[in-house]
């Protein structure tokens, strides 16, 4: 007996719901105001990017070059970024970093002032008639071991006594050097462990100020190198609108009742010498900062102006491994 086989039935395949025309319409013009707003606001971020990113050519002369970066062939124009630059103060945190670190090692600290470049970065320092290091108790007093090799130390560095001064207070020192020493292999000199300096230079091209922070140190070979530096310029801005570099707050007890009020100010510090040393920062541009009031009775007034014009600002014993870590 022969079965037959099921006959297949076909059905049309189900209806499948697709857009209309009006929704077609919505979706197209709600992709066109998402992307005509996505490129406003690029546009808008690279514009802010562009402006906190500016990057050139400064004209600070061919002294200044040679001296701060060692080249030789140098024709005193440079390139730098603008402030505000954040990408800057990665540098100024490991410039502060190595200066930590040097710290650890160092046996006294002197914070010199200063109008030009300086070229006095040697090795060591001869004591002449000094007995001890410990005996270099001022800044000016380590001046004056400089001059007993070269006398252009003088000519180079200037006197001051707790606040070095601005552009328009006590003269031209606006720049810094600081000298950490160490104990040497020679009872008649010390050794210097690394060079800081601090320079500002006002630009005539463009118009502005020029910072430069920089660590120098000789290396295995008896070569002075550049290790650290970072850079910023600030536009529009001249030497006034920074404020001081640093000042030096001595121990109370040098105070002898002789010298000049301006200086008793200054001689507050309740154990071990110290200063107080701003860094040009790379966010801040000084010339938008409103600068506060204070009274002129005590040195606070000096450089209470400093808290608002860079976050970079560093306590450094004079006498670091006769001070507690701070």
């Amino acid at each position: 007996m022969v079965k037959s086989c099921p006959q297949a039935t076909w059905q049309a395949p189900r209806s499948v719901g697709g857009f209309t025309l009006v929704e077609l319409l919505v979706a197209l013009v709600t992709a066109a105001a998402f992307f005509t707003a996505a490129a406003l606001i690029f546009q808008s971020v690279s514009q802010g990017q562009h402006r906190l990113t500016s990057f050139g050519e400064i004209t600070i002369g061919q002294v200044f070059e040679t001296n701060f970066y060692g080249n030789e062939t140098a024709d005193g124009v440079i390139n730098a970024y603008w402030a505000p630059n954040y990408g800057r103060s990665a540098l100024v945190e490991q410039l502060r970093d190595q200066l930590h670190l040097d710290l650890q090692s160092a046996s006294g600290v002197y914070g010199l002032t200063r109008s030009g470049v300086n070229s006095l970065r040697p090795q060591s320092v001869s004591l002449g008639s000094v007995l001890s290091p410990a005996q270099i108790a001022t800044p000016n007093a380590f001046r004056d071991l400089l001059a007993i090799d070269d006398s252009s130390a003088y000519t180079i560095f200037g006197t001051f006594d707790g606040f070095p001064g601005t552009k328009n207070q006590q003269g031209e020192n606006q720049n810094a050097t600081f000298f950490l020493t160490t104990p040497g292999d020679s009872m008649g000199a010390v050794d210097l462990l690394a060079v800081y300096e601090i320079d500002l230079v006002e630009a005539a091209t463009p118009v502005g100020l020029y910072a430069s922070v920089r660590r120098y140190a000789y290396d295995d070979a008896d070569v002075e190198q550049l290790t650290h530096y970072y850079d910023i310029f600030y536009e529009g801005a001249t030497r006034d609108d920074m404020g001081p570099i640093f000042v030096h707050i001595e121990n109370e007890n040098r105070d002898n009742g002789l010298a000049a009020e301006e200086t008793n100010r200054f001689r507050q510090a309740k154990g071990a010498s110290y200063y107080i040393i701003w860094f040009p920062d790379p966010v801040i541009p000084v010339t938008d900062v409103i600068v506060p009031s204070t009274s002129s009775n005590d040195p606070n007034s000096s450089y209470a102006a400093q808290g608002v014009r860079t976050a970079h600002m560093q306590v450094v014993p004079m006498f670091p491994m006769l001070t507690p870590a701070l």
